[in-house]
């Protein structure tokens, strides 16, 4: 179970994979349980059921020099308001999760100026918060 604190799990690389040795059929009950949100200790935000959740990942501020070393780029906010929520119609609702802040306004105004959304920025969350919100999407998520 989740216990509202962070944690950091490995990554399982392996050579092959051998699909007559079904471990995770062995390990299902115990992976689900393990991976169970605790909802009452770790959301702290949920969105609206009509709400779109957009995860703006913002790669270059996170790493700005790695970032850059390998290729990662992000959409501008235009793009992103003219191309990812093109299906959208005035007035529909986006909550936008980001750990890193910094140009998550550019976005509402490009989503608010050209396609007529509704955005806010779900801030002040920890990460479990952010995953959390992203669980209980239940309309669409986009994320960059």
């Amino acid at each position: 179970n989740a216990l509202g604190g962070n944690f950091s799990f490995p990554f399982v690389y392996v050579d092959r994979f051998l699909p007559q040795i079904s471990l995770f059929e062995e390990c299902y009950t115990l992976v689900r349980e393990f991976f169970t949100i605790d909802e009452k200790a770790i959301c702290k935000q949920i969105p609206d059921p009509d709400e779109t959740v957009f995860h703006f990942r913002n790669f270059l501020t996170e790493m700005p020099q790695r970032g850059k070393e390998l290729g990662f780029e992000e959409l501008s906010a235009n793009k992103i308001a003219k191309e990812l929520f093109a299906n959208h119609k005035p007035g529909e609702k986006v909550a936008i999760i980001s750990r890193f802040g910094d140009k998550v306004d550019e976005y509402i105004q490009a989503l608010e100026s050209i396609r007529g959304l509704k955005a806010r920025y779900i801030e002040d969350q920890t990460g479990n918060e952010d995953f959390c919100f992203l669980v209980k999407a239940q309309k669409e998520i986009i994320k960059t």
